[in-house]
């Protein structure tokens, strides 16, 4: 099932009884929790260590060191 399957066609609506038969309570609660956007774009692939979801070497490096190498010793109290 995609996103696209519980939302009406053509029309910023959730499906309300399709949600409620596949998903449980709190899921309900949740999918109805998210807003639907008016206006529709093409999906895209973003990188989320970027600010504007640009892959590069740089970020992907950057990522690794900070997953990899324990920096908690050299963070500096008050700043």
């Amino acid at each position: 099932m995609m996103v696209s399957d519980l939302m009406e066609e053509n029309r910023s609506e959730w499906k309300i009884d399709v949600i409620k038969e596949a998903f449980n309570k709190r899921g309900v609660g949740n999918i109805f929790s998210l807003p639907i956007m008016d206006e529709i774009r093409e999906d895209k692939q973003c990188w989320k260590f970027t600010t504007y979801g640009d892959y590069t070497i740089k970020s992907a490096y950057h990522y690794i060191i900070e997953s990899l190498v324990d920096s908690s010793e050299l963070i500096v109290e008050g700043n």
